[in-house]
């Protein structure tokens, strides 16, 4: 208790060199004091580690949660893979320091989408480990894998998302939601999932966008719905009201959209990224409609506050058909270290929508300003065109 104490006000205290140091020193001798502390808080440190370019600190970091000694207790960082998305992260620290030995390494294990993705979206790690893994191949190692741990986590409602949403990327909504209401019964009943108090609202989330997928407007709009009403972390949901009016446009319901995150939704209270989200849905709900001057009012609104979320610039010049300015929005994300990986997930090639899935008009437009000519230059200049060959609606950017 007493070193997780100390890790707590080191890091709540910003100082970053003695947290860092006390989770070296949890791993010698005490590594079930480290495995007791939840997987979150060590993510939280890697990323002000990485948001103050202590590079040196956050290898630091990777390294200790890199290695197989460190098995939370918390399932989410086996769930998530979490380890090999330390060793993707570290393998970049190591090959950005000239050890390429020590990345190819590092790299050489990693079996998961979310780990593999990491390498893909850096352009440097990318180009060392030619030639690119198989996706669709890990996809599939990682539904394999989450259907295994239901053995050792049988109360673990995280896991099931976690397989309807592997489901998803491989574009089976129907057998994705097919997992998730066999889950319905126990969350109803008087013995429901150990984690359910802070992952219902992600069941919620995986269910609209399974229905979604599927193209089930009516089925997306309560599951949506149905997740905005229950609390997320304690407080007031707003991300299931976002998502909601997100793919309400995917749909071309512009006005439901509208009225899902309208003027009044926006006065609620949220971090600076969602105030960013709820932003983009309702200006390109009042673009798609035909609002150009309200949607005008919000472009200056999120341009003002664009270290937020640069995205929402990117998104709300497409929606306003503003393609110059789009096509400027991503150079310019294209060209910063910190934003290229977003810019390039948004550029990627995914699989082709499965039949009966909405065609986004979000999509449509990026894919065509993606052809202009400052923009393939600046996509050179990144590393290129990353092919993804699973469904985008599945993979959370």
């Amino acid at each position: 208790m007493a070193w997780t104490m100390r890790f707590f006000a080191d890091y709540i205290g910003k100082r970053y060199p003695q947290a860092v140091e006390t989770a070296e020193a949890m791993t010698q001798g005490r590594g079930a004091a480290l495995n007791g502390l939840d997987p979150r808080w060590m993510w939280g440190l890697h990323r002000s580690l990485d948001q103050a370019n202590l590079a040196a600190l956050d290898k630091r970091l990777l390294t200790v949660m890199a290695a197989s000694s460190y098995d939370p207790a918390d399932p989410s960082f086996t769930i998530d893979d979490g380890r090999g998305s330390a060793q993707a992260l570290l393998a970049g620290r190591l090959l950005a320091e000239g050890d390429r030995a020590g990345a190819l390494a590092m790299m050489a294990g990693l079996t998961s989408v979310s780990a593999i993705t990491e390498v893909l979206f850096n352009p440097d790690l990318r180009t060392a480990s030619q030639p690119a893994p198989n996706l669709r191949a890990a996809a599939e190692a990682d539904l394999r894998r989450s259907r295994d741990l239901k053995n050792r986590y049988p109360d673990s409602l995280r896991l099931i998302i976690a397989e309807a949403n592997t489901l998803r990327q491989l574009g089976r909504p129907s057998d994705a939601i097919v997992v998730l209401e066999a889950a319905r019964g126990r969350i109803n009943s008087k013995r429901p999932f150990a984690d359910q108090g802070e992952t219902l609202p992600w069941w919620w989330n995986e269910l609209g966008y399974a229905n979604s997928m599927a193209g089930n407007y009516e089925g997306m709009t309560a599951s949506f719905a149905s997740g905005s009403a229950v609390s997320e972390s304690g407080m007031p949901n707003v991300s299931q009201v976002i998502n909601l009016g997100s793919q309400q446009i995917a749909f071309a319901r512009y006005d439901d959209a509208l009225r899902t995150v309208s003027a009044e939704f926006l006065k609620r209270e949220m971090s600076p990224y969602g105030k960013m989200q709820a932003l983009s849905v309702r200006g390109c709900a009042l673009a798609l409609s035909g609002e150009a001057n309200e949607a005008q009012a919000l472009l200056r609104e999120v341009t003002a506050h664009e270290s937020d979320d640069p995205a929402t610039v990117t998104d709300l010049r497409l929606c306003l058909g503003d393609d110059v300015g789009a096509a400027a929005s991503l150079v310019r994300r294209l060209s910063h270290a910190a934003l290229r990986a977003n810019a390039l997930k948004e550029l990627a090639h995914y699989a082709d929508p499965i039949a009966g899935q909405p065609s986004d008009p979000r999509q449509v437009r990026r894919a065509k300003v993606a052809q202009r000519a400052e923009v393939q230059q600046a996509l050179a200049a990144a590393g290129g065109v990353v092919d993804i060959p699973l469904q985008r609606n599945a993979l959370g950017w």
